[in-house]
């Protein structure tokens, strides 16, 4: 045990799940039962090599662990919630959010143990989730968690997954990793209101290209133009003179040089 901190032990658990099974289970499975459609085990892992898997049983295993906090802090907001003497509806709305956080606890978890268990994950109790001070009136803390929890947590965390998908999803990361002829654009900036700084801002801030990815993109831009050789060939000495790069760099050819591992 480590020692104590402001009277409270600072213990270090090791995070652990467990389904109370039987009649428990049954009801549990009668409110949300899209848990048990999941297709559980159809995965091959024979396609996987084991580093692979290992990663991916951290990332269950930590996203099981960070939704189990989010059902945590729901339940403190509900908690706080009754004790404000909020509208009963509000109120009942409410109740149903810590039972969506159980449920992706539980298929964090069934994911993890389907490519292998998880791995060990030691956490502190005592110290899940944030909690307002509690000399702060019933309504404050409150409406502390509320804004805390779901207008910065929530309402900022879904964007920012959906930016990321999106990001994984765009191909121009792939076909620079593949050494392809990619370039970086814009359509109309008269009519977009958008132009090339801000397109090459949009690539490293949200599609997380690298300044390399970007310089060899437009050194690429430069080699495609439509100029006389002898034209192009200076632009392109231009371009790498004001990009920094050395003057062996070349913008890919046509051909895929690349290979994904």
């Amino acid at each position: 045990m480590a020692a104590e901190v402001g009277g409270i032990p600072n213990l270090s658990e090791l995070f652990e799940l467990e389904i109370a099974g039987e009649h428990i289970e049954r009801r549990y499975r009668r409110m949300r039962p899209e848990v048990e459609g999941m297709p559980w085990g159809t995965l091959d892992l024979r396609e996987y090599p084991p580093d692979v898997l290992l990663a991916a049983r951290r990332s269950w295993t930590g996203a099981a662990f960070q939704e189990h906090r989010t059902g945590v802090a729901c339940a403190l907001t509900l908690k706080a919630l009754l004790e404000a003497r909020a509208p009963l509806d509000l109120i009942a709305f409410a109740t149903r959010f810590p039972l969506d956080e159980l449920v992706h606890v539980e298929l964090c978890a069934r994911l993890a143990m389907e490519i292998g268990g998880a791995v060990e994950l030691r956490h502190d109790p005592y110290h899940l989730v944030y909690e307002p001070p509690h000399d702060m009136s019933p309504l404050m803390r409150a409406s502390e968690l509320v804004v805390h929890n779901f207008c910065v947590g929530e309402a900022l965390s879904i964007p920012l997954l959906r930016g990321t998908q999106q990001a994984a999803d765009h191909p121009l990361r792939d076909m620079l990793y593949l050494k392809l002829r990619a370039t970086i654009n814009t359509d109309d900036p008269s009519v977009s209101n958008i132009n090339l700084t801000d397109e090459y801002e949009l690539s490293v801030e949200d599609l997380g290209l690298t300044q390399d990815d970007v310089k060899i993109a437009i050194l690429t831009a430069a080699d495609c133009s439509f100029q006389p050789p002898p034209e192009r060939e200076r632009l392109v000495m231009q371009f790498k003179h004001d990009l920094g790069l050395d003057t062996t760099v070349r913008a890919p050819d046509s051909s895929i040089k690349g290979r994904r591992r």
